[in-house]
């Protein structure tokens, strides 16, 4: 595991939401220097919605939009 990935792994920790382990495993695919922003921005969507998990597609369908 590198550096970053732990760095994601632990502010996962401090998320208001549920993630599926997949969903954690597509933030490790984003770039690190963007990737607190992506998870925050991913988050809100959900709530938006009403979204009480993030899975896999929710991220999708954030990304979509």
């Amino acid at each position: 595991m590198s550096v970053d990935d732990k760095e994601l792994e632990d502010f996962m920790l401090a998320t208001e939401l549920l993630w599926t382990d997949t969903a954690i495993t597509r933030m490790k695919n984003v770039p690190f220097f963007v990737r607190i922003s992506v998870v925050r921005g991913i988050e809100q969507y959900a709530k938006d919605k009403g979204v009480a998990c993030v899975d896999d597609d929710v991220v999708s369908r954030a990304r979509e939009e």
